[in-house]
């Protein structure tokens, strides 16, 4: 699946930030990739797309 590409680039992107600017970044990364995908997800699919970024946005922004 495309979509589940697309969402590892963003981790990816998320794992490499090393301040609150990147992560401010890759949020926006994130923003994007959930426009992109919206109407072709089903939603409990962008439901676990949207937890798992934000479960580890909130990881790393306490490292920070």
């Amino acid at each position: 699946m495309k979509a589940t590409k697309d969402f590892d680039f963003v981790v990816r992107v998320l794992n490499s930030c090393k301040n609150k600017e990147q992560l401010k970044t890759t949020e926006k990364l994130f923003e994007n990739f959930k426009n992109k995908w919206r109407n072709e997800l089903d939603c409990f699919d962008f439901l676990q797309f949207m937890f798992r970024f934000e479960n580890k946005r909130k990881k790393l922004k306490k490292l920070l």
